[in-house]
């Protein structure tokens, strides 16, 4: 791995008689983000002997040609040289960064995808870190090439963590680095086979048998004991718990390797057919689903009818506000068999159309591109309202409130989320840089149930009241970049704007 390639360029200068650190942007035909040549940026922070440290960007300056972030002169060095260089310092370098996380509040931290991105953290010749800003940070990311891009923030992305147990995860991943030379995630195969690393234990290392074990325990931890063992503690302050494990461990100086060449080349041969058949029904198992469904259904059709007919819905034994609850979460789920369920032969959903809709989309983009496409506007809150990628959209009905009118009859007011408007002069609304609209309604609509000869209560009837906006929201966003086939697959599939 050449890191030079792909690690943050740090020149160390004077400028105008007084010493300053130089973080490169790049040469002076690269464009500057805007906000960097206006206003004051938000201040790094450094630890050092246990003590944290205020250190503030001092602006843009032109050193041998190139422009470069202006820090006050600090030894500073790339995360990357544990890589190479410096990889008998990597348990101080995790031990310190855990120490410096934890006294940071989470938005300062700013995870992207659970992971730091490593062009903000640097470490200190002689011991201690610094942690860049968030807003510097962007900076960064925006004037660097797209191979520096992927190695240090895509590579690194551990899909299907629990939130509180991600920095735990990233750190793990640093001593991996740090041990072995190489980024875990950064194989395509084992990203695909659902992020299982090639254990630390195979590659032989001279780290202490305990640490190895941690390591791997940590990065192969099941989502069950990710949720014991933070809870719903904040990432930063969930690492306390790998900074006792690590408190008493020893870092070899320089780190030696003797792998199991046999047991390694078994293991990358099995990841390796795996990976290839995720990635056959990833791109194209919904042709041969489809072929087979419609084979099926032809055959199973008159005796799949008469099975339905005979069958109570799943909601048998409900009450009727159960019953709408059901409706309303079958709406926000896209499920449009549960959104059918309770409902009486010959009655539609108002829903229908727009619900199935927003399933073949989001079908279609997770089978193109591995994204899901539209988010349970219900399960996003209760994460508590986070950035959701570009390519993704709020849907779903929240508020349900329900007010019974007669014996059969009830009527419902509740507010639903959509990535589109209702209303014609909300066609034209654009999101601002770095956010995406989602367009909130209040609606009320009229429940009437009956009582089929079998016992079953189904919905006879659901009308549309009334609907209102209530406001447009900017949630940010998160960038994707989707492949060729995925932009097509956008423009075939892109999300539709139903008539209410």
């Amino acid at each position: 791995m050449d890191i030079t390639k792909i690690a943050p360029q740090i020149i160390q200068t004077e400028i105008d008689g007084v010493k300053a650190t130089c973080i490169v942007l790049g040469d002076t035909h690269t464009h500057l983000p805007g906000y960097l040549l206006q206003g004051k940026s938000q201040i790094g922070f450094a630890l050092k002997d246990g003590l944290v440290n205020a250190i503030p960007w001092e602006g843009i300056a032109i050193v041998d040609g190139m422009q470069c972030l202006r820090l006050p002169s600090m030894p500073l060095y790339s995360v990357w040289e544990l890589a190479d260089k410096r990889r008998g310092e990597t348990l101080s370098f995790v031990r310190d960064f855990i120490q410096l996380l934890g006294r940071m509040e989470e938005s300062y931290i700013s995870l992207e995808s659970g992971t730091i991105p490593l062009w903000r953290m640097y470490g200190l010749d002689g011991g201690g870190v610094f942690l860049l800003p968030p807003s510097l940070s962007s900076a960064i990311e925006a004037c660097m090439g797209e191979q520096a891009r992927e190695a240090s923030f895509n590579d690194w992305v551990h899909y299907d963590l629990h939130k509180p147990y991600t920095l735990i995860d990233q750190m793990a991943q640093l001593l991996y680095l740090g041990a072995t030379g190489r980024v875990p995630l950064a194989n395509p195969d084992t990203r695909e086979d659902h992020c299982d690393i090639l254990p630390l234990r195979l590659l032989g290392t001279n780290l202490e048998p305990e640490l190895v074990r941690l390591v791997d325990d940590v990065l192969h931890a099941k989502l069950t004991e990710q949720r014991d063992l933070t809870g719903n503690q904040q990432p930063q302050h969930a690492l306390s718990w790998l900074g006792d494990q690590l408190a008493s461990m020893q870092w070899p100086g320089p780190v030696e390797s003797r792998p199991d060449g046999d047991a390694i080349s078994l293991f990358e041969e099995r990841q390796r057919k795996r990976a290839a058949r995720r990635r056959f029904w990833r791109k194209r198992g919904w042709l041969v689903v489809t072929i087979t469904a419609i084979v099926l259904a032809v055959g199973c059709f008159t005796a799949g009818r008469i099975k339905q007919a005979l069958t109570p819905p799943y909601t048998y034994g409900m009450s009727d506000e159960q019953i709408i609850a059901e409706y309303y979460a079958a709406q926000s789920e896209l499920d449009v068999q549960k959104l059918d369920a309770s409902l009486a032969p010959h009655v539609k959903s108002p829903a229908e159309l727009e619900v199935m809709n927003l399933f073949v989309n989001r079908q279609t983009r997770q089978a193109y591109e591995n994204i899901n496409a539209i988010i349970n506007v219900n399960d996003w809150i209760a994460q508590g309202r986070p950035a959701i990628g570009s390519s993704q959209g709020l849907y779903g009905v929240t508020d349900v409130q329900v007010t019974q009118t007669s014996a059969d009859s009830y009527q419902v007011t509740s507010t639903i989320y959509t990535p589109f408007p209702y209303d014609e002069e909300d066609e034209t609304a654009k999101a601002s840089a770095g956010h995406t609209l989602a367009f909130v309604y209040t609606q009320k609509q009229d429940f009437t149930f009956a009582t089929n000869k079998r016992g079953w209560r189904l919905i006879a009837s659901i009308t549309n009241v009334d609907y209102r906006k209530l406001e447009t929201i900017e949630i940010p966003v998160t960038p994707d970049k989707p492949s060729q086939k995925a932009q097509a697959a956008n423009a075939a599939y892109s999300l539709a704007s139903p008539a209410k």
